[in-house]
Order: C-alpha cells, then sequence, then structure tokens
C-alpha cells in the first residue's frame, strides 16, 4: 500500500498551494472563502492521515493498535465528509442559504450523521466500516458502501445545484465548478469500483481544489497589483448578484480629491505607493465584515452589511487629520456617499457610473454627497457634459498637453505602449530597442510632460477620460 504515499505527497504540495493562493489574495475573511478554506484544511488533514494509515497498515508490527485504529478513523471521517462540506460551499457561494429552509438543512445534514458518522463511531465494535483480518491486514467492511454511497449523494447534489443554478454563474464559473466535481467525483467512482487500494482521487481533488483557485478569481483580473486588494472589476462581478437578484445591501463610494492624489502621485514612487496602502489597509481594516474595493486613482468603495452612518463618521473623522509618512504628510480632501444598494440604485451600470466619474473639492476636508446628486452628476457625465474642473486643474492638464505636443515620435511610441498597460521591463523587445535608449526615453519624456514615475503619467490620462478631455489627447497624439 506505500505507493498512496506518492499520490498524498503531491497532492499535500498542491494542497498547500491552494492554501496559499487563498490567503495570498486577502480573501479568506468572506464566508464562502472560509468555508472553501475549511475544505482545503480538511483535504490537508486527510493526505497526512492517510499517509500515516497507509504506512501503519503496511507495518502493524511498527506502530500501535490505537495508533493504527485512530489514523484510520479519522481520514475515513475527514476524507468521506469533504463532499458535504463541498456542498455545503456551494450553498453559500450561490447564495441560496438564506432560501434553503431550516428543514431542508437539517435533510441535507442526515446522510452525514446516518451513513458517515454513526457507522464510523461504531466500527470500534461492529468492524462494519473496517477491520484487520487474521493476517493483520486492513479490511474494508460491509458498511464502507455507505460511506461511498453519502459521498456520491452529495456529489450528485452538488452537480444538480451547479447545473440548475447556473444562471447566477459566469460561464467561466459554471466550466471552473464543473470541472473541479469532475477531478473530485469521476475519481471517486474509477477508485471505489477499479482500484479499491489506490486513493488516487485524493491527488485528482487537490489539483482540482488549486485549479478552481487559479481560474474561479484571477488574481492579475481582479486584484490591484499594488494594494492587492479587490479592484473595480472584482466590485461589478461581486455586486451583480444583489442587483440582479433584488437584494439589499449598504456601501460607501468614498473619493479623493483629484487634485490630491495628483499632488502625492507626483512625488517618488516609494512615497505615492506607501501612501496608497496606508490608505487601502486602513479602509479594510475599517469594513472587516465587509470588501474595500481600490478602483484606482484615490476612488474606494467600501460594503458592509449594517447602516453605514458610523463608518461614514469614522472615515470624515480620520480624514480631518493628516496622514504622516517619514517627513512627509498630506491631508486629503474626500466626498462620501452612502448607497443602499437595491433601494437607492437598482442597476449596477448606474452604480460603476456613479463610482467612475471624479471628484475635485473645491472646499478642504469631508463633504457628503447624496446619492440623487451624485447620480445626477454621472448621468451629465456619461451625456458628454464635461465637469466643472478647478482651474488649478486646468493649468496642470493644458501644461500636459503641451508637453506631450513636444514628444518626438519614438518617445509618443514609448509613452503608447505604457498607456495600453506596457510595464518598463516589456519596452526593449515590443520596441526592439535596448534598456539603455528606453531609460533616455524615460529620462525625456518625464522631463516634457512635467512628471515624476509612471504612475503619475497614467493618473493624466485617466484624467483626461475622467473630465470629459480625452479626445484633446488624441489630437495632440496625431
Amino acid at each position: 500500500m506505500l505507493y498512496n504515499i506518492s499520490f498524498d505527497i503531491c497532492a499535500i504540495a498542491l494542497t498547500w498551494m491552494a492554501i496559499y493562493t487563498l490567503f495570498y489574495r486577502r480573501n479568506h475573511h468572506t464566508r464562502s472563502s472560509r468555508i472553501f478554506l475549511i475544505l482545503l484544511l480538511m483535504h490537508m488533514v486527510a493526505l497526512i492521515t492517510d499517509i500515516a494509515s497507509t504506512f501503519a497498515n503496511s507495518y502493524p508490527t511498527l506502530t500501535s493498535p490505537f495508533f493504527r485504529d485512530a489514523m484510520n478513523f479519522i481520514f475515513l471521517a475527514i476524507h468521506s465528509s469533504e463532499a458535504f462540506v463541498f456542498l455545503y460551499f456551494l450553498i453559500v457561494d450561490l447564495e441560496i442559504g438564506h432560501t434553503t429552509h431550516r428543514y431542508t438543512k437539517i435533510l441535507l445534514l442526515f446522510p452525514e450523521c446516518c451513513f458517515i458518522l454513526f457507522p464510523l463511531l461504531l466500527n470500534p465494535w461492529t468492524h462494519a466500516v473496517f477491520y484487520y483480518d487474521k493476517a493483520n491486514l486492513y479490511v474494508h467492511g460491509s458498511m464502507m458502501y455507505m460511506l461511498y454511497g453519502a459521498v456520491y449523494l452529495y456529489l450528485a447534489l452538488s452537480l444538480g445545484l451547479i447545473i440548475h443554478k447556473r444562471e447566477r454563474l459566469t460561464q467561466r464559473q459554471y466550466r471552473t465548478l464543473l470541472y473541479l466535481f469532475l477531478l473530485s467525483g469521476i475519481p471517486v467512482l474509477i477508485q471505489s469500483l477499479f482500484m479499491p487500494h489506490q486513493l488516487i482521487e485524493m491527488y485528482f481533488q487537490a489539483l482540482g481544489f488549486y485549479g478552481f483557485l487559479q481560474l474561479i478569481d484571477p488574481i492579475d483580473e481582479y486584484y490591484h497589483p499594488v494594494t492587492r486588494i479587490k479592484n473595480f472589476q472584482a466590485m461589478i462581478n461581486d455586486l451583480s448578484p444583489y442587483f440582479v437578484n433584488q437584494r439589499s445591501t449598504y456601501a460607501i463610494i468614498l473619493k479623493i480629491s483629484q487634485l490630491d492624489v495628483l499632488s502625492f502621485f507626483s512625488q517618488t514612487n516609494d512615497i505615492s505607493h506607501s501612501y496608497r496602502l496606508m490608505i487601502t489597509d486602513w479602509l479594510a481594516n475599517l469594513v472587516e465584515k465587509g470588501h474595500c474595493y481600490d478602483c484606482e486613482y484615490g476612488i474606494y468603495v467600501l460594503t458592509i452589511n449594517d447602516d453605514p452612518t458610523f463608518i461614514c463618521q469614522i472615515i470624515q473623522n480620520r480624514m480631518a487629520n493628516p496622514w504622516q509618512h517619514r517627513q512627509y504628510a498630506y491631508q486629503f480632501s474626500v466626498q462620501i456617499t452612502a448607497v443602499q444598494i437595491g433601494e437607492d440604485i437598482h442597476s449596477m451600470d448606474t452604480f460603476g457610473q456613479m463610482v467612475h466619474i471624479p471628484y475635485f473639492h473645491t472646499e478642504q476636508g469631508c463633504v457628503f454627497q447624496t446619492v440623487e446628486d451624485l447620480e445626477r452628476e454621472s448621468k451629465e457625465f456619461m451625456t458628454h457634459q464635461r465637469p466643472e474642473i478647478p482651474f488649478a486643474l486646468q493649468e496642470a492638464l493644458d501644461a500636459f498637453l503641451h508637453g506631450f505636443a513636444t514628444l518626438t515620435p519614438a518617445e509618443r511610441s514609448i509613452t503608447d505602449l505604457y498607456i495600453h498597460g506596457h510595464e518598463i521591463r516589456e519596452i526593449p523587445d515590443i520596441a526592439c530597442i535596448s534598456a539603455n535608449t528606453v531609460k533616455k526615453h524615460n529620462k525625456n519624456i518625464y522631463r516634457k510632460l512635467g512628471i515624476k514615475s509612471k504612475e503619475e503619467l497614467l493618473i493624466y490620462v485617466d484624467l483626461f477620460q475622467r473630465c470629459g478631455r480625452i479626445q484633446d489627447l488624441y489630437s495632440y497624439a496625431k
């Protein structure tokens, strides 16, 4: 039976990678993620106890009977229960737990208790699940098929739930869940029917868990590369079900004045990144039971389940004081709008537009904006009516345009690559020039545009977009 260990070692590595991925994304605080984390930890324990039980069953004279029985019992109990936890994860992730009747939940728990845990608890007296023959070898009993039956039942229910509720899933989510189910279910069937002593499903389930986390919520698409919290795209993905299912929740739209953002981003990368991390970490800790989304360039969305008045007051008090980093201190002017999704706003498009429009402060400190006024401003913005831009920002944009017009064709091509999301290290291969030439072009670009970093360049481009002047930039580019 020692050949199982090679599968287990590979499965432990995959499971550890899956656990690391879940924590790396800083998304383990949601209820569905916590359940999935429990599932991963259960699988890790099952793998470890499987190695221990395999060794104990292969060399019974080297281990005590108690250790041997304990490892076999823990392995069977935890591994067989994974299917039930997976079904519970789907119920929570598909957000149907609140509509599931209490008696239905009890009925779903019945096979776990009666067909898995109860036979295992009685096994020391009945020896009906597993026992040791006259040669002291491990043997499956007749009630082992009850464990298999419960696992098949939960897997069938999971598959039915995925198919029945597929309208709540994106195509990628639907395909990935089916992929996870196949890697979890089919190897169980193969192992139980054709390979009773080779636990290959342990490896394939670990592969499925890791693949699920890699495909269902890609880091590059849904997490900000600097602050490591969810971005605007993730916000749309998370909040869309509330609009589709007409469910209510609260959100706080927090906007730092674009003038202040431009000011601290004009500093070095080290300073600007430090301030971003300080602000986003503070906001993320402020809503530990909700979500914090970094929607780029000083715009954040916080989602919570309760009345946001208290959180808004905390934000107002904090923003009344400067943010200190080394010898630098910045005091930001912010706009706060509390929204009740499902009551105040009924469209994801409208909410996204409200988040997108910029804020330019006319008075220092914290300003509370009503939902109605913010919605009106977003409609004006979408009908190409330019928002009122402070004179200081107008001057900054005009100076940027003047500098943009002085760029050489080579410098402009490099700038376009930055605008389209390419990193500095990618430029030499794309533009077919040396790294030293890129540095020379960067120096000239920064000097002519009056900026100090690529991030500041992207802020200006974003400001032209948000202020309705992107065509001015395109006309200078020609």
